[in-house]
């Protein structure tokens, strides 16, 4: 055993490497000639840092995450799988733009095994607050994707995941409209690839501290003692914190109107008439002609909106022809019907209305009414 000799207030104590005394105190009595004390000190190295490895679950893919999808407000929710474990990996997700969907306004979904191959016949589940349904994958060779969903709310609106039965990855917060303008329902999409994998497992260093004391012989230390020591300690706190908030401006959204015509202004199309509705259990749409002097007429736009009269339209417009000449549809909500109150009405290029506009009510789910027909006439 190594012996430190430590001087205190009162005089020597001999201690051991873990700091315990090993001997009485020693009272220093001060002589007419001056007594030397010599000391071994040991140098204490402290800390020696080794690694451990340990395992912590990762999921065992790696994911194409489109950085727009961000700033759109999408969420990925990482699937709850224990290591050894399968489950469905998203791999892939892009947002497309309005200009990129050219129309479309779908989630697209794909679903491949371990080796990259399409599966069909698999569910994938949309979900918005209101409703859900499951797509359904199928072959589609030669095509991107093998299933989609067509969108009809605004961001952030829907869920998507595969329904198998097995742990997989989600992405929610999607929905229609463009970045820099979120509160229209500009046609947009997105397209998600999930891939069958197995969740792994990778090393992470963790720390773990050894204490090595290694003793070495110091100098001779020569001291004089006096008769009386007294410590004196003086500790100074001066803290000074200083936090100045700046408020965070309110965002203020006023998202634009529809013009309404003044009750002197005359419109190219003098009417817009419901001229039939029929049942659907398979989802809500509009449909109709547009005829100029008697004769269906093309390229022509088809606004609507939920409730009644003129305003903010849910979607884009659709153009009216060519196949068949002067026709158009507009779908409400596909593979459900929907209850509401409809309003419809052709528009220029400025968004002005050009004609009045229709109303009509669907029923929903097992109602007489799901389908409309709707036409507008210039005369």
């Amino acid at each position: 055993m190594i012996a430190l000799l430590v001087f205190n207030a009162l005089g020597l104590a001999a201690i051991n490497t873990h700091g315990q005394p090993v001997a009485q105190r020693v009272s220093v009595t001060p002589a007419a000639e001056t007594p030397t004390f010599a000391l071994l000190l040991p140098l204490v190295q402290l800390v020696q840092i080794t690694a451990a490895p340990t395992s912590t679950p990762v999921t065992g893919c790696e994911r194409d995450w489109d950085p727009r999808l961000d700033e759109r407000g999408a969420v990925f929710l990482p699937a709850n799988v224990t290591p050894g474990s399968g489950y469905w990996c998203l791999i892939h997700a892009v947002w497309y733009n309005s200009a990129e969907s050219q129309g479309r306004r779908n989630i697209f979904v794909d679903l491949l095994d371990s080796a990259g191959a399409r599966q069909v016949d698999l569910p994938v589940l949309i979900s918005w607050p209101d409703g859900e349904f499951t797509i359904v994958t199928q072959a589609k060779p030669g095509e991107e994707y093998a299933a989609d969903f067509p969108m009809q709310s605004l961001a952030p609106a829907y869920w998507a995941q595969p329904n198998t039965g097995d742990p997989a990855d989600a992405i929610d917060g999607m929905g229609l409209g463009e970045i820099d303008d979120p509160f229209h329902a500009h046609h947009t999409s997105y397209g998600l690839v999930w891939q069958w994998a197995i969740a792994g497992a990778v090393s992470t260093p963790t720390t773990t501290l050894t204490a090595t004391v290694t003793v070495t012989a110091s100098p001779t230390l020569t001291t004089t003692p006096v008769e009386t020591v007294t410590p004196t300690a003086t500790v100074t706190i001066t803290v000074t914190s200083v936090i100045t908030q700046t408020p965070v401006p309110t965002r203020s959204v006023t998202p634009s109107a529809t013009p309404v015509p003044s009750p002197t202004s005359v419109l190219p199309f003098a009417r817009a008439e419901v001229t039939g509705c029929a049942p659907s259990n398979t989802g809500t749409r509009f449909s109709g002609t547009v005829f100029v002097a008697g004769e269906p007429a093309d390229g022509y736009q088809v606004v609507f909106r939920f409730g009644e009269g003129y305003g903010n339209w849910a979607t884009d417009p659709v153009l009216s022809g060519p196949n068949p000449p002067g026709f158009y549809t507009h779908i409400i909500s596909a593979g459900f019907a929907s209850a509401g109150i409809w309003s419809t009405w052709l528009v220029d290029e400025t968004g002005s209305p050009i004609s009045p506009f229709a109303t009509f009510t669907t029923d929903g789910p097992g109602g007489a009414c799901n389908w409309a027909t709707v036409d507008f006439f210039d005369d």
